[in-house]
């Protein structure tokens, strides 16, 4: 008896359930971003005076991280709760029905017994079933955020043939007619830049803050990849490849 009204309750409570505990795991993670940016810059914060909007943008976090579990919490209550009440009530009804067979000689009163006796052994796998079913919806929520992340394309892939036999690279370091913009900035920055630091040398780079200085070397490293023109270390291009570039290149 109990097992139609289960699995219908579990269908009714499998997507409610899931996005619920995604909800809940979402806001956790922007309450815990929100303490990590406010420990990390804490001398930034104590030096503008901001101590009372970071704490309302905090209060206001973690209220939505509260709100969030305790919607969770009623409705895996409640899906337990349900799932308990099916299982007692048709124990209920085969103790009923079976006290009434008993009385009218339909059945043995041992069984009565033997029957009851079986269908409790029965109970706790049926009502564990439910619980089974809500974890699986709480892990699938966790699953899903996890393979957002690891499915991520990178912004910045190696060309098919690239040379992945590179261990080390000493030598050179140029970089011709490069010109690089953020995707938010009005221009670019470096513009048509062009420099040779030979091996063993160094090279001080000064200007304006936002002139492209700490750009030049996530260009350089490849944190970025220029639109025109090329950075290569030792004659190695890290602009969309790690080929070595031919003399027509």
């Amino acid at each position: 008896m109990p097992l139609p009204p289960l699995s219908l309750l579990a269908y009714k409570f499998n997507r409610k359930i899931m996005e619920q505990s995604a909800d809940m795991q979402a806001a956790i993670s922007d309450l815990t971003s929100r303490v990590q940016e406010f420990t990390a810059g804490i001398r930034v914060v104590k030096a503008f005076i901001q101590e009372e909007a970071e704490r309302r943008l905090f209060t206001r976090d973690n209220r939505r991280a509260v709100d969030m579990n305790r919607r969770f919490v009623r409705s895996n209550s409640l899906f337990g709760a349900l799932s308990t009440g099916i299982v007692g009530f048709s124990f209920l009804v085969s103790v009923i029905l079976g006290g009434i067979m008993v009385l009218k000689n339909i059945i043995t009163l041992g069984e009565f017994v033997a029957f009851n006796t079986y269908l409790s052994l029965l109970m706790g796998p049926i009502e564990n079933l439910g619980k089974v079913v809500n974890l699986l919806q709480r892990g699938k929520a966790s699953e899903l955020r996890l393979m957002e992340i690891l499915n991520t394309q990178p912004d910045i892939v190696d060309d098919a043939s690239a040379d992945d036999d590179i261990q080390t690279l000493e030598g050179d370091i140029e970089i011709r007619n490069l010109t690089f913009a953020y995707p938010e900035a009005p221009g670019p920055a470096p513009r048509d830049i062009s420099l040779k630091v030979p091996k063993g040398s160094s090279l001080a780079i000064v200007g304006r803050v936002g002139g492209g200085k700490s750009t030049l070397v996530h260009l350089l490293v490849r944190l970025y990849n220029p639109p025109r023109g090329r950075c290569l270390l030792t004659g190695v291009t890290s602009m969309r490849s790690r080929c070595r570039p031919s003399a027509d290149r």
